[in-house]
């Protein structure tokens, strides 16, 4: 896409999945305009506008997804994370917190440069397990392992299944996931895909004198979290 309009050329495109539309949306934003042909079916067409000008980027929520378990772990009190980017392609995470039972409000939603935008507030909230969709699995990945430990605190615990790109990624990130959690002392079942483990947070002090042992096997996404 960026190669045709640098060249000034046509341009007509289909995917076999969705994909995240981050760059379609700084087109338009722009000034330019896409025919979508069908859900999965695009075209550009010179002339192009790519003028400069003053642009806002939005907080990532992968990021943000650490403080919003923080949020909604916590005893008392409330949260609140401003200016976070809510594309409906990466917004994943609040839908499987609330599923769980988190209770976190979107306020301020407004539309900045192409993409829509808003303040997340979390409050302290009563987690229970639910079951994560596989539809929902790609928009979630890079936040299953801090929503594991989220998992951790749920009753009737945790599973997460049909992520075998975990294993593909910058670490075998089920594998890290699981070798941490039984560090800490609780039993996980590990399969292909995922994994699963009960509720254990009446265990929870007795958990969190074993965080010296925990590993960040060199990837940013996996810490666990001590709460006081």
């Amino acid at each position: 896409m960026l190669a045709a309009i640098s060249s000034e050329t046509d341009l007509e495109y289909s995917e076999n999945i969705l994909s995240r539309d981050h760059t379609e949306n700084m087109f338009r934003f722009l000034g330019n305009k896409i025919e979508q042909i069908s859900p999965l079916h695009f075209k550009i067409k010179p002339p192009y506008v790519l003028n400069g000008g003053e642009f806002r980027v939005p907080g990532d929520i992968s990021s943000a997804a650490f403080f919003l378990v923080l949020g909604v772990l916590a005893k008392e009190g409330n949260l609140l994370i401003k200016n976070i980017g809510l594309n409906p392609a990466r917004t994943g995470i609040l839908t499987a917190l609330q599923s769980m039972g988190a209770k976190i409000e979107i306020q301020n939603k407004r539309i900045e440069c192409g993409e829509p935008v808003g303040d997340l507030k979390t409050y302290p909230s009563n987690l229970k397990k639910s079951n994560i969709p596989e539809s929902l699995i790609p928009s979630i990945i890079d936040e299953i392992p801090i929503l594991s430990v989220a998992g951790f605190f749920a009753e009737g615990g945790f599973e997460i299944r049909h992520a075998e790109e975990l294993r593909a990624k910058e670490s075998d990130r089920i594998h890290t996931m699981v070798s941490n959690f039984r560090e800490l002392g609780i039993e996980v079942e590990e399969y292909t895909d995922g994994y699963s483990f009960d509720g254990t947070s009446k265990k929870s002090s007795e958990v969190w004198t074993r965080l010296s042992t925990v590993k960040k096997f060199q990837f940013n996404h996996i810490w666990i979290i001590e709460l006081q």
